[in-house]
């Protein structure tokens, strides 16, 4: 009974052992398999990182484009606003000169109606932000206006004698230079006759 007892010891030492070499086997296989999956996890950590990264940019990106578009197609309009307000100027202009032209009594029905256009065409003019750079009497300023003629007479040098066509702001920004003549500072021909 004892041979059979230390056999059976025998054999429990040996499974033991068997069972440790079995379980160092299997501990590296586990360690491998969880290196493994510790690298796959970093791998696909640094993947979404990367994804985060370029969907950030790109969003960054498509949000710059719709505002550069919303800009741009602000510019078109107000482009295209510029163009259409200058050629509805020179209507205007017309009209102002219809009706400084209407001052006959007969035309008095002719010149009530003008008015009323030329009242209702401001008012458009205006709503859009278009504004009449005043002029007359002012003292030159070559940002703002246009000189067609320099005149002799006795104001001041450099002030505005006359406006030959009105300019215009539009918004702040000038939609049309005025064309002005402006005064000399003084009658030239006197001055020649005292100085000889």
């Amino acid at each position: 009974i004892n041979e059979k007892h230390d056999g059976d010891i025998a054999n429990k030492e040996a499974n033991k052992e068997a069972n440790k070499e079995a379980n160092k086997e299997a501990n590296k296989e586990v360690s491998k398999d969880i290196n493994k999956l510790n690298k796959k996890i970093e791998e696909q950590e640094k993947m979404i990182k990367d994804y985060t990264e370029t969907l950030k940019r790109l969003q960054a990106d498509f949000e710059n484009f719709i505002k550069r578009a919303n800009k741009e197609k602000e510019e078109i309009i107000d482009v295209t606003k510029h163009k259409l307000i200058l050629k509805f100027l020179n209507v205007f202009d017309d009209f102002e000169r219809a009706i400084s032209h209407t001052a006959n009594p007969e035309n008095r029905d002719l010149l009530s109606g003008l008015q009323i256009i030329y009242k209702n065409f401001s008012k458009l003019l205006e709503e859009e932000g278009v504004k009449p750079i005043e002029s007359k009497a002012k003292k030159f300023d070559p940002h703002i206006h246009e000189v067609i003629k320099n005149q002799d007479n006795n104001q001041e040098e450099g002030v505005i004698l006359e406006e030959i066509q009105k300019g215009y702001f539009l918004n702040d920004h000038i939609l049309r230079h005025p064309k002005v003549i402006i005064s000399n500072g003084g009658n030239k021909a006197d001055e020649k006759k005292n100085a000889n």
